[in-house]
């Protein structure tokens, strides 16, 4: 399994390779995000309830990198705190606006992960394409990431789109995601745990000053995987702030 996994890898490797870097002024971007969420879901999995999930996240030129919180609000439940890096290069010969990135992930359960008996810090390379538009100004992307301390990989594709709603001056944005994820294991009972995932939704920011945004947004997501929910809904609202 993971010469499959490889090759999405290779293709975006060889696209950076190829890539033409586009100078950036040298400057810091900085952006923290404060969200309510009804339900924490990741990767189709519905993993707490009720949770506020602070972010930050600082981009220079080519390189970003942030922390992602989901603090659950309900007694007992666990905390998760991860953290990420990458660098994200231009491909011009894909199109205008086409961007390969070649990253990381250190996910953490100060509490405890999810799933008893696993660890509690496990770590992710990923790669992907994104960025660029095709028929009817929607964006697709593609990414494959590995999870080395769980021995797990995923295939993610998603198409997002924006229509403008410029009677209030504001935009409709969606989104469709579909995605794989596989144990690079060659027990039965690890293979049981494979599983495809599926999600759409919408949004609507409104700019409410130069630097700030609010944003509610509603989610349908679910999955094959047996044993868990299914057909989950939920809704989120916060506020986003640029410096």
């Amino acid at each position: 399994m993971k010469n499959f996994l490889l090759l999405p890898a290779l293709l975006a490797l060889g696209a950076a390779a190829s890539a033409q870097i586009i100078p950036a002024a040298d400057t810091f971007t900085l952006t923290g995000d404060i969200p309510f969420t009804n339900k924490y879901v990741f990767r189709g999995l519905q993993q707490a309830g009720d949770s506020v999930q602070p972010s930050v996240e600082l981009d220079y030129g080519d390189y970003y990198g942030g922390v992602f919180t989901n603090l659950p609000l309900s007694s007992g439940r666990k905390d998760e705190v991860d953290f990420y890096a990458a660098r994200s290069l231009a491909v011009p010969e894909l199109g205008s606006g086409w961007r390969c990135d070649l990253g990381g992930y250190a996910y953490d359960y100060p509490q405890g992960y999810y799933v008893p008996g696993l660890s509690d810090t496990s770590f992710e390379a990923y790669t992907g394409l994104a960025g660029g538009k095709i028929a009817g100004g929607l964006m697709p992307s593609l990414y494959a990431y590995y999870d080395f301390t769980r021995q797990t990989y995923t295939i993610q594709g998603a198409l997002r789109g924006s229509v403008p709603l410029k009677a209030a001056g504001l935009s409709l944005d969606g989104q469709l995601t579909v995605g794989y994820v596989g144990a690079d294991r060659s027990s039965d009972a690890d293979h049981e745990s494979n599983y495809t995932y599926w999600g759409a939704g919408v949004s609507v920011p409104y700019q409410f000053t130069a630097r700030a945004k609010f944003t509610v947004g509603a989610q349908y997501n679910s999955s094959d995987l047996t044993g868990v929910a299914h057909n989950l809904f939920t809704y989120s609202a916060g506020v986003t702030f640029t410096f």
